[in-house]
């Protein structure tokens, strides 16, 4: 090969290397430029994950918040459920690979206001609660002291009502019972004899009292036989009379006049078979105005 020719060769070969040495420092620039973009990716990729991460637990938190604020309120609690739902979706939207940093964060956002315009109406409920709470406290405690007035009134009334009834009540003095015996003459006398007893008288007198309602009044008496039964013609309900609200028989009755003043009174029962009369202790019980009056008692041989 002439000189000529390998000069040529020589300059090919040159520009060959120096094409490859550039070609290579572009590779090589091209290289780190590419390298150093994909780490920026991943950092960016991860500081994103890492605001997701920060916000889906911001979410969660005011999950919990919203949990707290029920109340026994319904209506309010319904719509805390709404909202608390509507977190459940974010958080779960979050997790798609299409849901961006930037939306999501508006979402929560608006979630955020939300909640603090509920804390704000709960704050005021709580304080017209509190409010209402002390305004009951107190009527309750005015109610029981009016209670209590009027506790003490009513008592103090049926006190009173007592002590006007004990007032009104009927006294007899001077209570007696016997038996009695007729005379040819049309007179009698008094007898222990059973057998010879025409007549049971029981007297008494119904002693002075103002108070005691005035007009005409019945007077019933009693008489026990030493047998326990009541002296009386026929056991039926034309001789019986109510006293402390049950019926009860009787032996005589007697319409009176009281006016207030002392009145004396005297029944008398007929002896329809004084060989009927039992010998032995007699008790005799008076009563007026549906109360007892007194007690006395005879004995006949």
């Amino acid at each position: 090969m002439s000189s000529e020719g390998q000069k040529t060769n020589n300059r090919i070969y040159q520009g060959l290397a120096i094409l490859l040495l550039i070609s290579n420092i572009v590779f090589i620039y091209l290289y780190s430029q590419e390298k150093e973009n994909y780490q920026i990716a991943i950092e960016d990729t991860g500081i994103l994950e890492r605001q997701k991460t920060e916000v889906e637990a911001e979410l969660e938190g005011m999950f919990d918040q919203y949990e707290a604020m029920k109340t026994n309120n319904d209506t309010l609690n319904a719509r805390l459920t709404e909202q608390q739902t509507k977190i459940q979706e974010l958080i779960k939207e979050s997790k798609s690979k299409g849901w961006t940093i930037y939306k999501l964060r508006q979402e929560t956002a608006t979630l955020r206001d939300i909640m603090q315009d509920y804390v704000r109406t709960i704050d005021s409920l709580n304080t017209a609660n509190i409010e209402l709470t002390a305004k009951n406290t107190q009527i309750t405690e005015d109610l029981g002291k009016e209670r209590s007035k009027t506790n003490s009134l009513t008592k103090e009334n049926v006190e009173l009502s007592e002590k006007v009834k004990i007032g009104e009540q009927l006294q007899a003095s001077d209570m007696f019972a016997g038996a009695l015996r007729k005379k040819s003459n049309n007179t009698t006398r008094e007898t222990d004899r059973a057998k010879r007893s025409d007549m049971l008288k029981c007297c008494l007198t119904l002693d002075e009292n103002e108070l005691t309602p005035k007009g005409k009044k019945w007077v019933y008496a009693r008489i026990i036989a030493p047998d326990g039964k009541v002296v009386v013609l026929e056991e039926n309900e034309d001789n019986m009379f109510m006293y402390d609200g049950v019926k009860a028989l009787y032996s005589v009755k007697k319409q009176v006049d009281y006016q207030g003043a002392e009145t004396d009174v005297c029944l008398y029962w007929d002896v329809e078979d004084p060989e009927a009369l039992l010998e032995g202790n007699y008790e005799v019980y008076t009563y007026c105005d549906d109360y007892e009056l007194g007690k006395t008692s005879f004995i006949l041989k």
